[in-house]
C-alpha cells in the first residue's frame, strides 16, 4: 500500500514540476519565434534587392575625416557592389573614391573598377566582398545571409523600434567568444542593424534605402559606369 501511495505522490510531483516549467516559459517567446520564422521567411523569396549602408566615419588629427559607405545591387545571379570613400578636412569634402565590383555567378565573371582622381592607388583599397570566397549563392554576400541564418539558428531577445520601424532583435552565431545581434524589420524581414560583439570588441553596421522585388534593380543599375577605370 505504501508503495502505491508513494507512486501516486511521485507522479503528481512530476506533473506539478512539468506544469511549473511550462508556466515559467513566457507565452510570448513561442509566439515571437513563430513571428521570426514568418517574417524572416519572406526574405527567402527575394531575388532583386538594393540597399545602402549608413556611413561610418573615422577621424584623424588635423581635422581629417574619412567616411565609408557601401551600396549593393542583387538581381538573380548578378551582384554589384560599390564602396564609396569620401575624404574631408574640417568638414569640407576634398574628393570621393568609389571601388566597385561586378560579379556574374552564371559565368563566374568578375570585374573590379575604380572611380576617382587617383586610379594608381586603387589597389590599396580593400573590399568587404571577396570573389574567391563568394562562390555559391550571391545572396550569401549580402545582408540576406543574416536573414537566412536567423531563420535556422536564433534566440529571440526583444522587440525594438529602430529608425521608426518595428523590429525583432535576434541573436545568432553565438559561441564562447560572443554573438551577433540582428535587428530584423517586421515589415520587410530584412536586417536593418547588425551588432557583432566578440572578445569584447563591438562593431555596428546599419542599412537603409531598401528596394525589394521585381523591378527593384533595373538592368542599367548593373552596368559599370562609363567614367570608371577597370582595374583587373
Amino acid at each position: 500500500m505504501r508503495k502505491i501511495v508513494f507512486f501516486f505522490i511521485t507522479i503528481i510531483g512530476l506533473l506539478f514540476i512539468t506544469a511549473c516549467n511550462e508556466i515559467a516559459v513566457p507565452a510570448g517567446d513561442v509566439n515571437n519565434k513563430i513571428d521570426i520564422a514568418a517574417i524572416v521567411g519572406t526574405s527567402a523569396e527575394i531575388n532583386e534587392l538594393y540597399y545602402e549602408e549608413r556611413p561610418q566615419s573615422s577621424f584623424y588629427s588635423g581635422g581629417v575625416k574619412i567616411e565609408n559607405t557601401s551600396k549593393v545591387w542583387l538581381k538573380e545571379n548578378i551582384l554589384k557592389t560599390a564602396d564609396e570613400i569620401s575624404f574631408y578636412i574640417d568638414d569640407e569634402l576634398l574628393y570621393t573614391e568609389t571601388l566597385g565590383q561586378l560579379y556574374d555567378y552564371n559565368t563566374l565573371g568578375y570585374k573590379r573598377y575604380y572611380i576617382g582622381p587617383y586610379p594608381e592607388q586603387a589597389h590599396l583599397h580593400t573590399s568587404a566582398f571577396n570573389f574567391q570566397d563568394s562562390i555559391g549563392l550571391p545572396r550569401d554576400q549580402t545582408i540576406l545571409w543574416y536573414s537566412d541564418k536567423a531563420t535556422h539558428n536564433f534566440n529571440m531577445l526583444q522587440e525594438d523600434i529602430y529608425q521608426g520601424e518595428e523590429c525583432l532583435i535576434v541573436e545568432i552565431l553565438k559561441n564562447n567568444s560572443g554573438s551577433t545581434q540582428v535587428w530584423i524589420s517586421k515589415d520587410s524581414g530584412l536586417p536593418v542593424k547588425i551588432v557583432n560583439n566578440y572578445n569584447g570588441n563591438t562593431s555596428t553596421r546599419e542599412y537603409h534605402s531598401f528596394k525589394i522585388g521585381e523591378g527593384a534593380v533595373p538592368d542599367t543599375a548593373l552596368v559599370i559606369p562609363s567614367n570608371a577605370i577597370i582595374i583587373n
